[in-house]
């Protein structure tokens, strides 16, 4: 008994996270040429599904690091913000959509990225495939070891895989 609602809680705590994301990241994906998918993957990743302290509290669904500073039009001035984890300080958002719109600047800004660009020629799951083991590859670090980039891949395209994500590509 124990089990199935445990098993009820993830299945609903997914479907509930995959609703509660797939047009943010759809718009994101119109806006940088990243697939949605990698949006959702990457997203569902690194925050524990939304549930992470600093998804909940902060609004960081990708932990990047630094700050993050914002336009307030209401106060008129510029914000910044972040927090402290494991791993140091990490960028805080007033809310999800900065959290996203930033996660696709840090991956079209920076040049580290541009291989995956060329991944968009392919469709469906061999260009997910294709934009996970890029991601994981620059992501991490280039002095991360490749086990720990071949794992980053396989949970990340995992995810993808699991709940279907290509779907919203």
């Amino acid at each position: 008994m124990m089990a199935i609602i445990l098993l009820l809680f993830v299945v609903s705590h997914t479907a509930n996270y995959e609703h509660s994301t797939k047009t943010l990241a759809q718009n994101m994906s119109e806006k940088y040429d990243i697939p949605a998918s990698i949006f959702m993957g990457v997203s569902a990743l690194e925050s524990g599904w939304g549930k992470s302290r600093g998804a909940k509290q902060y609004n960081a669904y990708f932990g990047i690091k630094g700050q993050y500073t914002y336009w307030e039009p209401m106060e008129r001035r510029h914000v910044t913000m972040s927090y402290w984890n494991a791993d140091g300080e990490a960028k805080a958002y007033p809310n999800r959509w900065h959290s996203y719109n930033d996660f696709g600047k840090y991956i079209t800004e920076r040049g580290l990225y541009d291989e995956c660009f060329k991944c968009n020629k392919l469709k469906g799951e061999e260009r997910a495939s294709c934009w996970a083991w890029g991601i994981s590859r620059s992501y991490l670090g280039p002095d991360a070891p490749s086990s720990r980039k071949e794992e980053y891949y396989r949970k990340v395209y995992g995810i993808i895989q699991k709940y279907g994500f290509t779907k919203y590509d």
